[in-house]
């Protein structure tokens, strides 16, 4: 099984990106460049990484993520676990 976590370095994420690879999982996550990763030391997780902004916000979209389980794609998955939260200052300002 092919298995994409965004937010591998969060809490969530970080827990299913160490225990999926146990069960046999292919794993690829999505994460920040500057993102601490060293939970992760020694897990069999291909990285695929994007910088914030407006290519970050396009991953984001709904029809990105759709995209990623097409079979016809040579990037297709099983499973596309969204599990991260992006702290920037639109949220910030967005709830306030």
């Amino acid at each position: 099984m092919r298995v994409f976590i965004a937010g591998a370095t969060g809490f969530l994420g970080g827990a299913l990106a160490r225990a999926l690879p146990r069960e046999g999982a292919e794993v690829h996550a999505l994460g920040r460049p500057t993102a601490d990763r060293s939970t992760l030391d020694g897990v069999a997780i291909t990285w695929h990484e994007l910088g914030l902004g407006k290519l970050y916000a396009k991953w984001l979209d709904l029809g990105m993520w759709s995209n990623l389980a097409r079979p016809d794609l040579r990037l297709s998955f099983n499973l596309i676990i969204h599990s991260c939260i992006y702290e920037g200052t639109a949220l910030r300002k967005a709830s306030t």
